[in-house]
């Protein structure tokens, strides 16, 4: 077949081509799912690098918060050791232990008397006057109690009925015990001069706190290094705002480490000290404020204690950490209403009365640390501990 009709041939079978018409009609539609396919390869690849990176971020900051756990908790645990090890008392730093037991408290020549304060409590008050007269006695110091009984419509119990026949009879440990009735109910009766009060050492207390037998003698040791001072269970502070004076409780006291007195509701005291509060010399205004607002006497013996040393350094209050049982937090006077508010008030106004009559302006501040009886080791500043776990909400 010649060469130029065989072309012609072929030619009539190649198809016609319109224009705008591909000859690779599928070829845009691949290209386009290939660009489709290479997108979600690279958001795949990205993706899994990035999670990886966060993981490997993830697991670091896991095991850094992990290392940060683990050592906070070694340390804690190694300072805790030592301070159950090593605690220690006083400024002589003596092992606290030597001040626990029979042996030492009975060494001791000088003991001490309580004075309980009540009013229509009994069952608080025979509680009380068990746990100190024949759970702790004369072997934990106790040498006698005296009741203050104020509540003018019901008569005292005998002291006998404190305790069982055979307790009375049978125990050599047994403190004497006597109530004293005085003649109106005000809170200033528990600082009156007491007729048979032999000791110099006084143990004020409420008839809803109990302290543990074996501290006793511990905070006893402590008042007889500073028998001019105030030595308790219950630091407050007399601080400063832009009102005037305000009344801070524990948790100011820890985060500040300063305080200014010990509260009388658990508190070792010079005998001295009661005749001074209902003595002449001391401003009847101020008896009279206590009278009247039925609060804050404590406070007005914390400033007369204050006034009479001229805070010299060995007459500073002192803080000593213990185990106390304190009922009075369901049903004391700091629970009613406005209670904070009316210990600003009696800081600011019994401030006043003092200076009025010519005493000087006490409560200053002074270091937690410092005037804490009880040492810890190494001596960190959050290891001073309050006396029982509710004063870190108290008010």
């Amino acid at each position: 077949m010649p060469l130029d009709r065989r072309y012609r041939r072929e030619a009539n079978h190649v198809p016609s081509v319109s224009t705008g018409e591909s000859l690779c009609p599928n070829l845009s539609e691949n290209y386009q799912h290939d660009d489709h396919k290479a997108s979600a390869r690279i958001s795949e690849l990205t993706s899994s690098v990035l999670s990886n990176k966060l993981r490997v971020l993830c697991s670091s900051r896991r095991l850094v918060f992990a290392l940060f756990v683990g050592a906070f908790a070694v340390f804690a645990a190694t300072t805790l050791f030592f301070d159950i090890m090593f605690i220690q008392y006083g400024p002589q730093h003596k092992n606290i232990s030597q001040m626990r037991g029979d042996k030492k408290v009975q060494e001791c020549q000088d003991r001490f008397s309580l004075i309980i304060n009540t009013y229509k409590r009994p069952e608080a008050l025979r509680n009380t006057v068990q746990h100190y007269a024949e759970t702790c006695g004369k072997k934990y110091g106790v040498e006698s109690i005296f009741i203050v009984w104020t509540d003018q419509s019901t008569n005292p119990p005998a002291p006998s009925s404190f305790f069982t026949d055979n307790a009375a009879k049978s125990s050599d440990n047994l403190a004497g015990v006597a109530i004293v009735r005085n003649p109106k109910n005000s809170l200033n009766t528990r600082f009156l001069p007491l007729e048979g009060l032999k000791t110099d050492g006084v143990f004020m207390v409420d008839d809803d706190i109990t302290v543990d037998c074996r501290y006793l003698p511990i905070a006893f040791e402590a008042w007889r290094a500073n028998s001019h001072a105030l030595v308790g269970f219950y630091p407050r502070l007399a601080g400063r705002d832009e009102s005037g004076r305000v009344y801070e409780m524990w948790l100011r006291i820890f985060f500040k480490g300063r305080f200014s007195f010990v509260l009388t509701k658990a508190c070792f005291i010079h005998r001295k000290y009661l005749d001074l509060y209902s003595g002449p010399t001391h401003p009847q205004s101020v008896r009279d404020y206590v009278d009247d607002k039925f609060n804050c006497e404590d406070i007005a013996m914390a400033m007369l204690v204050a006034n009479s040393t001229q805070w010299n350094s060995r007459d500073l209050p002192v803080y000593v950490e213990a185990k106390v049982h304190d009922r009075g937090i369901f049903g004391g006077i700091s629970t009613k209403g406005g209670h904070f508010k009316k210990r600003c008030n009696c800081l600011t106004d019994l401030a006043r009365i003092y200076e009025k009559h010519g005493w000087h302006v006490p409560l200053v501040e002074v270091s937690l640390q410092q005037q804490s009886w009880v040492k810890h080791y190494p001596g960190f500043w959050w290891q001073i501990r309050p006396s029982n776990f509710a004063e870190w909400f108290s008010y």
